[in-house]
């Protein structure tokens, strides 16, 4: 099983990997998401929301700007997450299995 800190240290290697790749490519609606979250998360933590509220307000938000970035954009998205999904998949199974016993 996973130590809290073997997670953690699963999330700042991500977070990084994102930034990076995100980094040339941020603007408009994007950087602004972006710069939000940092805020949220240097408030916060890990990007978690105060309320309930607020989570579904940023996944309205998210959403619409999936919807309107157009089929080059999230198609960029979804290879990222294949790739990833790829790359992770003996450790996501593993997870997978551990939280379901299945």
């Amino acid at each position: 099983m996973l130590s809290d800190d073997d997670v953690r240290s699963i999330i700042e290697r991500v977070k990084g990997r994102v930034a990076a790749a995100e980094a040339s490519q941020r603007t408009g609606p994007t950087l602004a998401a972006g710069d939000e979250l940092a805020a949220y998360e240097a408030q916060l933590g890990e990007g978690i929301y105060p309320t309930i509220d607020k989570a579904v307000a940023a996944a309205r938000r998210a959403f619409v700007e999936f919807r309107d970035m157009g089929l080059d954009g999230r198609r960029t998205i979804v290879d990222a997450m294949r790739a990833s999904m790829l790359r992770e998949g003996e450790r996501l199974a593993y997870l997978a299995h551990s939280e379901t016993g299945l």
